[in-house]
């Protein structure tokens, strides 16, 4: 298939197949449901909703606390969203309705949820309901921003008691409100395990999951409910960008896998280690304790569903909170723009810098303050009174192994991943830079001169675009799902034409 420019040269690129992975959050198989924020259509301003990557079959539907009987999609503005680490987290409470999804094959006996939150500036001293889980009849459950609560017996495990390590601030934590501020959004675990049945009638396979707050007592699909006094009747303030269920209490290394992915992705510092999908060590924080503060990275993990090619902190001190609405990680709370001044540190990977599957680049700092101090014997130089610590698995050495451009029209002379073009008769030089289009990962730059002809693409093994959406970064030109045509973008007296896949899971 060809996707052409008014036609004067053509260039052709020879891209390898490569086999895709099944994914999972941490690489931790069949969750029952994993829900990120995505946008509902091709707009990152439009409206938002959370999608389910764990075979997109659960819905998060809105239920009418005036008429229960009344659903809909649970969608939201762009205006309510914000984002962490450069990812979109929906708003709770959701006004006048109830968030809930349901999942129809199991009553959840056992079961672990693991799931980010990030409570409001103004309702961090303030308990709520985080979300409630009603499977199995007499065995309901309300996790709050500080302690769990069971329907039948009124018992309750305070999580948070002897660490801190909960979401509502002035509790059991020994820190300043400034500082329980600054370490959110944080990621939080439950895991739970029941006798099973052994009844001959069995027992009902539903479980019905709502977020936010408790259901209604006159909602005539649940027998028991909660008194409001357990939670103080108050709904949660905050956003929620992802969140993952289990129908089996997850082994420690297998939390931990899943908490690992969760945290690199929206920026959060855990209390412990890292691993990958696979359960390898990527960052020891018993190695690094003296730079385990603000820990982020970018890494690559096919597997994991996991794909951070942009990376800040969630975690910024006064007055760069991020669950500020000023704090957004977008520059203007705006998806199209670049990183926004609120961050100290953002590090990424640029466009023709491939990056392997599995690869991670993690760093932390040392907690330092971050004033800049000028050197005695330079006062050229300011350096600042924080230090960080890096740790990669990259590959120092260029990928020069495959032919990538085949032209008639010019000398093509390659340098890791830049291709010069030099045109036959008058010279004209131009430049590609292209991360090959493989697996979930990749991308094309053409940089031309404004003086340069137009050319055309075909392509061989990445062609045709039919099961391949490319977005073009300047001058979107898409119609169902196929590129028809790439226009330059005249720039400082050049033309740059960026091409890059879109995630499957993003």
């Amino acid at each position: 298939m060809k996707h052409f420019l008014p036609a004067f040269i053509a260039l052709f690129i020879c891209v390898p197949s490569q086999e895709s992975r099944a994914q999972s959050p941490g690489g931790v198989p069949s969750p029952q449901a994993w829900f990120r924020a995505v946008p509902t259509g091709n707009f990152l301003t439009g409206s938002y909703r959370w999608k389910d990557l764990a075979g997109d079959s659960i819905r998060l539907v809105s239920r009418s606390k005036k008429n229960l009987s009344k659903t809909g999609a649970a969608s939201q503005p762009f205006s309510l969203t914000h984002s962490f680490n450069f990812h979109p987290a929906l708003y709770f409470p959701t006004r006048d309705s109830l968030a809930e999804f349901t999942l129809n094959y199991t009553s959840l006996p056992a079961g672990t949820i693991v799931g980010v939150f990030a409570p409001t500036m103004k309702s961090v001293s303030t308990d709520a309901t985080l979300y409630e889980v009603s499977g199995r009849k007499g065995e309901g459950r309300a996790v709050n921003k500080d302690q769990v609560h069971h329907i039948q017996s009124g018992d309750a495990l305070d999580y948070g008691k002897e660490t801190g390590e909960d979401l509502l601030q002035g509790n059991a934590e020994q820190e300043s409100r400034e500082s329980f501020i600054a370490r959110l959004p944080r990621t939080v675990s439950y895991l739970w395990g029941n006798r099973p049945t052994h009844s001959v009638w069995g027992e009902a396979t539903r479980t019905v999951i709502t977020l936010g707050i408790t259901h209604a007592k006159s909602d005539s699909r649940f027998s028991e409910s909660f008194a409001d006094a357990l939670m103080g009747g108050n709904e949660l303030e905050g956003y929620i960008p992802e969140l993952v269920v289990f129908s089996r209490m997850l082994t420690p290394s297998e939390r931990l896998r899943v908490e690992s992915s969760l945290a690199l992705r929206h920026g959060i510092t855990l209390k412990g280690s890292y691993l990958d999908g696979k359960g390898n060590l990527i960052w020891d924080a018993a190695h690094n304790a003296p730079y385990h503060h603000r820990v982020t990275g970018i890494i690559r993990d096919d597997g994991n569903a996991l794909a951070q090619f942009l990376s800040t902190t969630s975690y910024e001190e006064s007055p760069r909170y991020s669950i500020d609405k000023n704090g957004d990680s977008f520059y203007e709370g705006s998806p199209y723009n670049l990183s926004s001044s609120q961050r100290l540190l953002v590090l990424g990977r640029e466009y023709g810098s491939k990056m392997q599957d599995e690869g991670y680049l993690l760093w932390g700092d040392d907690g330092k303050p971050t004033q800049l101090n000028t050197l005695p014997e330079d006062s050229l130089w300011h350096l600042s009174g924080r230090t960080w610590l890096a740790q990669t698995n990259f590959k120092e050495e260029a990928d020069t192994s495959q032919v990538r451009w085949h032209s008639q029209d010019f000398t093509i002379t390659r340098k890791g991943f830049t291709d010069h073009l030099v045109r036959k008769g008058d010279g004209a030089s131009a430049s590609i830079i292209s991360a090959p289009l493989i697996s979930e990962d990749g991308s094309l730059e053409f940089i031309c001169p404004t003086k340069f002809p137009s050319f055309e693409i075909h392509g061989k093994e990445m062609f045709p675009l039919k099961e391949l959406l490319l977005t073009i970064v300047t001058q979107v030109v898409l119609a169902k799902r196929m590129i028809k045509q790439l226009h330059g973008n005249s720039h400082h007296q050049s033309r740059t034409l960026v091409l890059q896949r879109e995630r499957n899971m993003s």
